[in-house]
């Protein structure tokens, strides 16, 4: 079994666990500098086209499968030899939604009721990378002055992976509320958003999984999130009328 990393973040393969060690290879070929590796001579060679054509072509045959899904396993070929997929496109139940959450807010103090505008201002690698960048500042800021006109009196906590170039970016709101500025490990972040007054998210898992549980568990309370996650969304819990899109 062999692990294609690839794309522009280390992640590490999970399900390896399932599998004896001798059975397992990673291949780390995944990108993260700001210039990138140098493309392969295949991919030199097919270009962007070719390399969709050929994606396709395989795909059709049965040899390359897309598996987004569970029920789709059902239809992988006997002779499949890859395999592809991503989570972020995954259906998640309702009861489902909610066993995850507890089970990651176990032994933590949690509020729900809190008064605060939450903002997850994802940073970090994307500041250095060509194929993606953060959702820019305009457009976070536009949506936080919105947020403060319809929250008047909250305060706003900025939670990011670069805290300093989130408080550089996000200047101008410092004049219109208190702002408090947050560095927190992923679930502490999370757990901490999902009890917010008010959301608003940014590109980022993080932020799609904040909206994710405050969709099922803060019913009715306000979730913002960049046009570019909608569709993710919507595959992930359908459609809500507690998320808007900027």
């Amino acid at each position: 079994m062999v692990f294609h990393n690839g794309g522009v973040t280390r992640r590490n393969p999970e399900i390896a666990q399932f599998f004896k060690k001798d059975e397992v290879k990673a291949v780390l070929d995944f990108s993260n500098s700001k210039n990138g590796s140098k493309s392969s001579s295949v991919k030199f060679c097919l270009g962007r086209t070719g390399r969709k054509l050929v994606v396709r072509i395989l795909t059709w045959s049965g040899f390359v499968s897309n598996c987004d899904q569970g029920d789709s396993l059902a239809y992988l070929k006997p002779w499949v030899f890859e395999i592809r997929g991503h989570y972020s496109y995954r259906r998640i139940k309702h009861k489902t939604v909610l066993e995850i959450f507890s089970s990651m807010a176990k032994g933590t103090k949690l509020e729900l009721t809190s008064q605060f505008i939450g903002v997850h201002d994802r940073l970090g690698d994307l500041l250095s990378l060509d194929s993606k960048g953060p959702t820019p500042a305009s457009e976070v800021i536009s949506e936080l002055r919105r947020a403060i006109e319809e929250n008047p009196g909250l305060g706003i906590r900025v939670y990011s992976d670069s805290i300093i170039e989130a408080a550089n970016r996000l200047k101008p709101i410092v004049n219109l509320a208190e702002v408090e500025y947050c560095d927190q490990d992923p679930k502490s972040t999370i757990i901490q958003l999902v009890g917010s007054q008010h959301f608003v998210g940014t590109s980022s898992k993080i932020s799609i999984w904040v909206v994710i549980f405050r969709n099922c568990i803060k019913t009715g309370k306000i979730n913002v999130m960049p046009l570019n996650l909608r569709q993710n969304l919507i595959s992930n819990i359908g459609t809500s009328k507690c998320i808007s899109y900027y």
